[in-house]
């Protein structure tokens, strides 16, 4: 699902990719964080990766992007990760679903809380039968 980790195995600072570019956008945007400060976010946002999240998914595609053309224009290179089978339509819809229904857990209360939990049971009971 996620990349970043594959170039954190190949000791990928993050800091040193593109780090004049990084530092104008600092400069530009009053922002003081870097590529690995993202990093590090989405780490926490996907519990070390490993929870579903549609933003993290995306900026990992974008990091990981970027940091093949910088590997590549420095005339290093890095294995392309095997590419894992794409999942069907239904178990992606469904992974949103539970990871909506997660984050909602977080913030309501009494009943609605109680049916919410219900609903994520079945939603990772269908997943699991789906995905056997």
């Amino acid at each position: 699902m996620y990349k970043i980790p594959e170039l954190e195995q190949k000791n990928i600072d993050f800091n040193l990719v593109y780090p004049d570019k990084q530092e104008i956008v600092r400069e530009a945007t009053g922002m003081f964080f870097g590529l690995q400060d993202i990093v590090n976010l989405c780490r926490e946002e996907t519990d070390n990766f490993t929870k579903s999240n549609v933003i993290c998914e995306d900026i990992d595609k974008a990091i990981y992007d970027l940091t093949k053309k910088w590997i590549r224009e420095s005339g290093e290179e890095i294995e392309e990760p095997e590419s894992e089978p794409e999942e069907p339509e239904n178990v992606v819809r469904i992974k949103k679903e539970t990871a909506d229904v997660e984050e909602l857990l977080d913030i309501v209360q009494g009943k609605e809380k109680k049916r919410l939990q219900k609903e994520l049971n079945d939603l990772k009971e269908t997943l699991e039968l789906i995905t056997m």
